[in-house]
């Protein structure tokens, strides 16, 4: 992730060991293709011509991406298996019957309501805008977890790159200044 591509080609193996354990192999595959369509809006939106950095950005997460799938596909099912997670899903039954396909309830679900205002005030206090990925990964795992309980902590540990980053810039901001301006005070 970020500024240190050599630990993205981990990934590929992660996924062959992932998508024989779980079904959610998927998730990984929508996170990376997040990242994927962030990086390639970016690139688009840029103001003149965008430069070599992020066409290799991007030349990597393809890479990345286009080997998730190849490693996805490494199951006894091939390719098939990258639609297994879709038909389960069109099984109305099976969600109906499934705990952690519920819903979550608001009534009780105080954790879940402070990781998303968290993530809201963070993203508001933050001063780097985040990476168009980070937004497109969060809102559609905010999504997944409004959807089902069994989301709320993927949605805990995707988030947590922007509140992060907004606590790093709360304290850098506030905190630390004043500290520093105490300190020169009581030094003099």
């Amino acid at each position: 992730y970020g500024e240190s591509p050599g630990r993205r080609w981990i990934l590929p193996p992660l996924m062959v060991l992932w998508v024989h354990l779980h079904g959610g192999f998927v998730l990984g595959l929508a996170l990376a293709g997040a990242f994927w369509m962030g990086a390639s809006a970016e690139l688009l939106a840029a103001p003149g011509s965008p430069g070599d950095q992020a066409r290799r950005r991007l030349r990597q997460l393809s890479w990345v991406l286009g080997f998730l799938l190849i490693a996805a596909m490494a199951h006894p099912a091939g390719p098939k298996i990258l639609l297994f997670p879709m038909q389960l899903m069109s099984k109305q039954v099976a969600i109906d019957l499934t705990v952690g396909w519920k819903s979550p309830d608001f009534h009780t679900a105080h954790a879940m309501e402070l990781l998303i205002l968290g993530v809201i005030l963070a993203a508001v206090w933050i001063k780097r805008r985040p990476p168009l990925g980070e937004i497109i990964s969060i809102v559609g795992f905010t999504h997944l977890a409004l959807f089902a309980v069994r989301n709320v902590s993927l949605l805990a540990i995707v988030s947590s790159f922007v509140v992060s980053a907004g606590i790093d810039d709360a304290f850098r901001s506030s905190f630390f200044t004043k500290w520093d301006g105490w300190r020169r005070r009581l030094s003099a």
